[in-house]
């Protein structure tokens, strides 16, 4: 039996709080989404929208982890091939390729993905640090694991994957 409320409960799903508990844990919200067979969550605050892959133009001399640029709403986003970017061999099962259009630093740029999942929430108190033994350049692009519904999703610095030496000064001039 607990006692809640001055009344006492017989039933086993009604929880009283204890007094001892602090307030609730703070809680991110991050877009999941599928490449090369893999699951990785970006946080939600940085995305601009997502679209539906379409023909990205290719721009010379620009390193081979960039696609090209699109086109949206007369501005122009540069894309980036996650694949290449995190040395990425398997390829894409299909699905539903889509652009992940995020902003930071003032700029615009996007992600191609195999499949977009869904929109979780983690609590920050949840959130891993990356394994010490990931290391290399891939490694730097990882900010942490994160676990939901018994999936393990793998937290991406989106800042990182994008950087390109000057690129944030190019784009801010271009937006």
């Amino acid at each position: 039996m607990k006692k809640m409320d001055g009344q006492i409960h017989d039933d086993p799903a009604v929880t009283v709080p204890s007094p001892e508990a602090g307030p609730p844990a703070k809680e991110m919200e991050f877009l999941g989404f599928i490449l090369a067979g893999e699951e990785y969550v970006i946080d939600i605050m940085t995305i601009q929208e997502i679209t539906r892959a379409v023909e990205v133009t290719r721009i010379p001399r620009m390193p081979d982890y960039m696609s090209g640029i699109i086109t949206l709403r007369g501005t122009i986003i540069p894309i980036f091939d996650l694949r290449k970017r995190l040395n990425l061999t398997r390829e894409s099962q299909g699905g539903d390729p889509r652009f992940i259009v995020a902003s930071f630093e003032g700029s615009c740029a996007g992600i191609v993905v195999d499949r977009v999942t869904d929109v979780v929430r983690i609590k920050i108190d949840e959130l891993e640090p990356p394994p010490f033994n990931v290391s290399g350049r891939e490694g730097q692009f990882l900010k942490g694991i994160g676990y939901y519904m018994g999936r393990m999703l793998i937290l991406l610095d989106y800042e990182k994957v994008l950087a390109v030496e000057g690129f944030g000064e190019a784009a801010a001039g271009t937006a």
